[in-house]
């Protein structure tokens, strides 16, 4: 009986191990479909998510921002304009749009190696 419960156990901690979830934190770099080369810097504390959006040179302060397992979500000023957007990890690629715009305007960020 020992034996089973250990084995159950054992395959309880491998299964949650494998859906942990890759760090979002970090910088990531991508292009726009327009070539505005648009780099993150983010930072977790948590569900809590901070940092900047720095667009071809511009930056702006990451607000609102929210981390729930694999999803983001954010505002940021782009141009004049305070944008809400929203992100899926998938991997080491990080999938942020516009919500005004959907998906079909995503940006594939690569995290950038430090």
């Amino acid at each position: 009986m020992k034996g089973i419960l250990a084995c159950v156990t054992l395959a309880l901690v491998l299964a949650a191990a494998g859906e942990a979830q890759v760090p979002i934190a970090g910088k990531w770099q991508g292009t726009t479909r327009n070539g505005m080369h648009v780099v993150l810097d983010l930072k977790t504390a948590g569900e809590v998510l901070t940092g900047t959006l720095t667009r071809d040179g511009e930056s702006s302060t990451i607000t609102d921002g929210k981390v729930s397992k694999s999803k983001v979500t954010f505002k940021a000023i782009l141009g004049e304009q305070e944008e809400a957007l929203t992100g899926q990890l998938d991997g080491e690629q990080l999938r942020v749009w516009l919500d005004r715009q959907g998906q079909d305007g995503a940006v594939d960020f690569k995290r950038l190696k430090e």
